[in-house]
């Protein structure tokens, strides 16, 4: 499936990733982050938002990055590959490439204000995974089922730490009416459930106001924001998202080397993934987001007393499944030979993801913040705009690539890594 010396079906699904991760990402640019951690809570579920964050929630989110990913680790092996006759050379190269791809991150979320910093992330795990790119592909498996594992476990232990200020809580009440003395963790437990865990509704409006008041204030006031917030996420942060990254870059490193990526499996295997991975994960992540509503929606503390897992110990099983799902659903369509056109433009957006990535960030901090469009559009509106943005790379990509056999910010990338020795093409 090689098309002018490079796998197709890479940028087929490269493609498709990246028009999933546009999706999850505008919110991010048009609205408080407050509002989409809360927005149930805030507007109460069966509204049109309601079912529009339920259907990105049950297809798109965190799937399109984990398949994202793992194309990043397939581009991994495939640069490595066609060097190592010469490991000092491919050291050298492959290492200036992601201390570029690190200089990107931090340009695309400091300057062009991005809501999210995973291209750091790929940077860093990306140098890590280097001393990995000849590992079996059994290892390899294996290390992505550890690394998620321990993603899962973190990602839920603020479920579990609340859950026992909640035990603490019912403890000491039940103290308080027998009019027994309560220590002062007993009282700042039953603060933290007063005050803390559901902050009344027009207290949320308060900080959803003073958010958009920030916004509003200029590019320099949403510098500063912004700064604040991944001062934090590329330092200590970093620590609880590493793992679903590394791990996922791990695993598409190894089933690239198994030929799943570049469409080397039969037929009736990617139908199989398809069949197993949707058939199981998309109703396994609806089953979550229902968990999730109801924690949102709960007053009394009842999820608490009532659940012994949280949705972030669990949200990592679908995600995978879901991921290789699509994985199954696109190369079989690809293989049948069905929608060919459609295909061709996913190639062509995934033959210039980066260039595509970046302009994604830079079409919605002008969309949103230059226009002033920044929380004035509803959440269900969003997908108008990421329809709008879908249209326009589609334009750009077939246009360019016309002309020329890489993106602006492939090129750019390329020639920062090889420097001088490196031709543009024409």
């Amino acid at each position: 499936m090689l098309t002018k010396n490079r796998i197709e079906t890479l940028d087929v699904l490269r493609g498709v990733a990246l028009l999933g991760i546009l999706v999850m990402n505008v919110p991010g640019f048009s609205v408080p982050r407050l509002y989409t951690d809360t927005m149930v809570r805030y507007e109460g579920a069966h509204t049109l938002n309601y079912y529009t964050w339920v259907f990105d929630y049950v297809f798109l989110n965190g799937k399109m990055r984990f398949l994202f990913s793992m194309l990043f680790g397939a581009g991994i092996i495939l640069f490595t590959s066609k060097k190592e006759t010469d490991n000092l050379k491919v050291a050298d190269a492959y290492f200036r490439r992601m201390l570029w791809l690190l200089v990107f991150a931090l340009f695309t979320t400091y300057i062009l204000l991005a809501s999210t910093g995973i291209l750091y992330e790929y940077a860093l795990c990306g140098m890590l995974l280097f001393v990995f790119r000849n590992t079996r592909v059994r290892w390899l498996l294996v290390m992505a089922a550890i690394c998620f594992t321990i993603y899962s476990v973190k990602s839920g232990m603020g479920f579990l730490d609340t859950k026992e200020k909640r035990e603490v809580c019912n403890e000491a009440k039940k103290l308080v009416a027998q009019g027994k003395p309560i220590t002062k963790e007993q009282q700042a437990a039953i603060d933290f459930w007063k005050n803390g865990r559901l902050p009344e509704r027009s207290k949320l409006k308060n900080k959803y106001s003073a958010d958009v008041k920030l916004v509003n204030s200029g590019y320099f006031a949403i510098f500063e924001e912004n700064a604040n917030v991944f001062n934090e996420v590329f330092s200590s942060g970093f620590y609880s998202t590493f793992w679903e990254t590394f791990g996922s870059i791990a695993l598409g490193m190894g089933l690239f080397k198994l030929g799943v990526l570049s469409g080397d499996l039969r037929r009736k295997t990617y139908l199989l993934m398809a069949s197993l991975g949707l058939g199981a994960g998309l109703p396994f992540t609806y089953y979550l987001s229902q968990v999730l509503v109801k924690g949102q929606l709960d007053t009394t503390g009842e999820y608490f007393d009532t659940r012994w897992f949280s949705v972030f110990h669990m949200e990592q099983i679908p995600r995978v499944l879901c991921a290789l799902g699509y994985i199954g659903l696109i190369l079989w369509i690809y293989q049948m030979g069905w929608f060919k056109k459609v295909m061709h433009l996913f190639a062509s957006l995934g033959r210039m993801a980066f260039t595509n990535y970046l302009m994604q960030n830079i079409l919605c901090v002008i969309f949103f913040f230059g226009f002033g469009m920044f929380a004035k559009i509803e959440y269900y509106q969003l997908h108008y705009v990421v329809l709008v943005i879908w249209v326009i790379q589609l334009i750009f990509s077939l246009t360019w690539l016309h002309f020329y056999k890489m993106g602006p910010f492939e090129w750019i990338w390329r020639r920062l890594t090889y420097g001088k020795k490196f031709t543009p093409p024409a």
